[in-house]
């Protein structure tokens, strides 16, 4: 299961940024191979998804896309794994893996981190974007102290 972003996707309108995202695996795209959406707003809104659950504050978030009636519920399934929902309208479930959280996590970072090197070389400026490199980091701090916990008890 990963996280798709196509940098190169990237557009404008007024102030918002648009660009196709979803998830993947295999031959299985949500919400679609060719979804756009807004891009920075809606990983903001996955990144802190994402702190909630790895800072162990819920066992279940709620990934939103902003266009159309689409989600991606993730509950705890035990402690290091992840299963992902994938729904439409509220309560169809497309689709649902287990995955382990870790490597969820760090294909996401990996993923998103291409995005921020890949747009800050546009140039063009966005309080939202800059707002998804301070979240991406705060994430990834994160992250690499649940790791470093781990290894050190």
């Amino acid at each position: 299961m990963m996280l798709n972003i196509d940098s190169e996707s990237i557009s404008r309108n007024d102030s918002h940024f648009f660009g196709n995202i979803n998830f993947r695996f295999d031959d299985f795209y949500f919400p679609s191979n060719d979804w756009n959406d807004f891009i920075f707003v809606i990983l903001n809104w996955w990144i802190q998804s994402l702190r909630n659950l790895l800072s162990n504050d819920v066992v279940k978030e709620e990934l939103l896309f902003m266009d159309g009636p689409f989600l991606v519920k993730i509950n705890y399934l035990k402690d290091d794994i992840f299963t992902l929902f994938f729904v439409k309208n509220d309560h169809d479930i497309i689709n649902s893996f287990e995955i382990n959280k870790e490597l969820f996590v760090r294909d996401f970072l990996i993923e998103v981190n291409s995005l921020i090197r890949e747009f800050d070389k546009t140039k063009m400026k966005s309080k939202d974007f800059d707002e998804l490199k301070k979240n991406y980091s705060k994430l990834q701090l994160l992250m690499n102290n649940k790791i470093n916990d781990r290894f050190s008890n």
